[in-house]
């Protein structure tokens, strides 16, 4: 099934974890933690899957299927609400040809030239977040 074009601001946008580090740190029982530096990236926009849009075991797949090759696995999202993205980012459906339930989280452009501010921002996104681990088959 095709996502819906239109973002809804309740809708969550999981950005994919692909450190076992930081998956553990918030996935703890007790005090769980998300690490800024899940939303820290170089590039002017943050990719993340729309969580509410697709089944979790295709998106699992999907990021099975692209995992970085300094990294070992996939396990599981940072979750934040597009109403929390939308704060200080511009959010915006992205589909591709592997991945229609893609998006974008735009950084500012003063964030662009501003390492500050990228990292604040990426602060501000991971105070919010939750953990959403994989699915398993």
């Amino acid at each position: 099934m095709a996502p819906v074009s239109d973002l809804a601001s309740d809708e969550r946008l999981g950005r994919r974890g692909f450190s076992k580090q930081q998956a553990k740190k918030a996935a703890r029982a007790e005090n769980p933690s998300v690490d800024f530096r899940a939303f820290l990236d170089s590039q002017p926009g943050l990719s993340v899957d729309r969580i509410d849009q697709a089944p979790i075991a295709d998106l699992t797949a999907m990021a099975d299927a692209e995992v970085p090759p300094e990294r070992d696995s996939f396990y599981g999202w940072f979750v934040v609400s597009v109403s929390v993205a939308s704060e200080k980012c511009r959010v915006e459906a992205t589909p591709t040809s592997t991945n229609q339930y893609h998006a974008d989280i735009w950084l500012p452009d003063a964030a662009l030239e501003d390492r500050a501010k990228r990292i604040e921002i990426a602060h501000d996104l991971a105070r919010s977040a939750t953990w959403q681990a994989r699915q398993n088959p």
